[in-house]
């Protein structure tokens, strides 16, 4: 019985020992619970950035398996819970209603607004590349032209304020083209548009779709994709796994807290521009010195210069195939011989480069099919020259092709002009044969015109001049490489095409100035 009674006395005894123990880990944890609490309420965001004192009492205390740590992703949400997806752009609003314009024939005006602010990024219609570019204070003002990859199509695009893209860049669906403005002959901040089955719409009007039964579809698509943006990355899924085998209950860790130090909560500052800002930056010419009035001076009569619109007399566009500008030109693309007879070639044969039907003494090939559909229909060489006859297809082609010239040689002269050019006769019709066979050889920035004030600066003999500014035309500044695949695309090659057709050229000019003096 005093046995019993002693083990009874042993085990009260231990059971107060360790009762006690639990007790004072109970209270420390209570008092520290307490202080992280009162510090919490001390800061009105609920935060505290103090450093808690380690010590053998909070490194016995026991963390419970159940407490929810937070997460950096759940990986289990669906695609509405995690927000709307990124789009390309944000919504635009078309002003209603759009105009339907008539110049030229099938375009179309809209204005395209974001918060009633009109000064907004046009996006691309497409996924496509570049094919035109152009600033000019004049006309559609600042412009842009795309060729689709999957339609075909192209659209162009004009009064632009400022432009983001260059000739042969390659844009997706949605990306800036530039900034709607109201520049060149324009009333207000707008779009013009139109849209072509081939580019170059600018140079070729009859690439142009006046059927609004085929375009008004186009446009409508167009507006419902401003409004509701594509999306940046559609393929992209949001994988929704199976949910998790729960987890087993673990035994409480004791864990060490260390202090917390080394935390960096500061915003970095970004001063670099973004991509959109250096897309869309230009540079701005400084303000001008003032200068001091002078007093008047008394103006120095100088004689009045011949206009350089009489380089070429008004005669020759109005002689049609007879015209001696036409005979040059026709020289050089081998239809004509300088003295002006019509080569075969003058009444059908195929473009070497994409295979087209071409007529005429330019080697025109943009008539409509209703008046080639009865040579496409032969397959005899001589019979569909015949027909070609027949109908006056050369005839309406280089019609056709001078009215095009008329609005090259302005080009040209305007362009020598701002870089202080004075052309003369061959200089400005070997220009214009080469913009006959290359639009953007002849007439984009960096073309003829730009490379015949270079070579003034570093070739003395005139012909030699032309011949270099002809073949450093087909230079590609952007990609640094040669651009005339059909021409070989080497400096030799090109030079040997390009010298060929300015004998042509001149010798066609040399015998019209014999003729009119004999």
């Amino acid at each position: 019985m005093k046995r019993i009674s002693l083990f009874v006395l042993r085990y009260l005894v231990l059971l107060l020992k360790y009762s006690t123990q639990s007790a004072l880990t109970l209270l420390f944890s209570l008092v520290l619970v307490t202080q992280m609490q009162n510090s919490a309420k001390a800061d009105p965001f609920g935060l505290s950035f103090g450093v808690l004192e380690t010590s053998e009492t909070v490194a016995l205390l026991p963390l419970e398996s159940e407490v929810d740590l937070p997460q950096l992703e759940d990986p289990y949400v669906t695609l509405e819970e995690r927000g709307p997806p990124e789009t390309a752009f944000a919504p635009l609003e078309v002003a209603t209603p759009y105009l339907i314009d008539e110049t030229p024939p099938g375009s179309y005006d809209f204005t395209l607004l974001r918060n009633d602010r009109d000064d907004v990024e046009i996006p691309s219609p497409c996924t496509g590349t570049v094919t035109y570019t152009k600033y000019s204070p004049w006309g559609y003002g600042n412009r842009v032209e795309v060729l689709c990859e999957e339609s075909g199509y192209a659209y162009f695009m004009g009064h632009l304020e400022a432009i983001a893209v260059t000739i042969g860049q390659h844009v997706t669906l949605g990306q800036s083209l530039g900034t709607q403005g109201s520049t060149g002959n324009s009333t207000g901040p707008h779009v013009h548009l139109e849209i072509g089955r081939r580019p170059y719409l600018e140079f070729y009007p009859e690439n142009r779709i006046s059927d609004r039964a085929i375009t008004m579809p186009l446009v409508e698509a167009y507006f419902r994709m401003v409004e509701n943006p594509p999306l940046l990355n559609p393929t992209v899924a949001v994988e929704v796994l199976p949910e998790p085998e729960p987890e087993p209950e673990l035994e409480p860790v004791a864990i060490a807290v260390e202090p917390f130090v080394g935390l960096d909560f500061s915003v970095p500052t970004l001063d670099e521009p973004t991509a959109k800002d250096l897309a869309l930056s230009f540079e701005v010419a400084p303000e001008p010195t003032p200068v001091l009035e002078a007093e008047p001076l008394t103006p120095t009569l100088v004689p009045e210069a011949e206009p350089l619109t009489q380089i070429i007399p008004q005669s020759w566009w109005e002689q049609a195939s007879d015209s001696p500008l036409a005979i040059a030109i026709g020289a050089a693309e081998g239809t004509r011989q300088p003295n002006g007879t019509k080569n075969p070639a003058y009444y059908w044969h195929v473009d070497p480069g994409n295979g087209v039907d071409n007529f005429g003494t330019f080697s025109y090939q943009h008539l409509p099919y209703s008046d080639t559909n009865a040579v496409a229909s032969v397959s005899s060489s001589s019979l569909k020259r015949e027909i070609a006859a027949e109908k006056g297809l050369p005839e309406k082609a280089d019609d056709l092709q001078l009215r095009r010239l008329q609005g090259f040689h302005d080009e040209l002269l305007a362009q020598a002009q701002a870089v202080g050019l004075e052309l003369n006769q061959a200089e400005l019709v070997n220009g214009l044969d080469l913009a006959n066979q290359s639009p953007a050889a002849g007439l984009y920035a960096g073309g003829y015109i730009d490379r015949l004030a270079q070579m003034k600066q570093l070739v003395s003999d005139p012909d030699e001049q032309i011949l270099e500014a002809r073949i450093w035309s087909y230079w590609d500044m952007q990609r640094n490489r040669w651009d005339a695949p059909g021409l070989g695309n080497t400096y030799d090659s090109i030079r040997h095409d390009q010298q060929r057709r300015m004998t042509q050229v001149n010798l066609a000019l040399e015998l019209q100035t014999q003729s009119a003096l004999g």
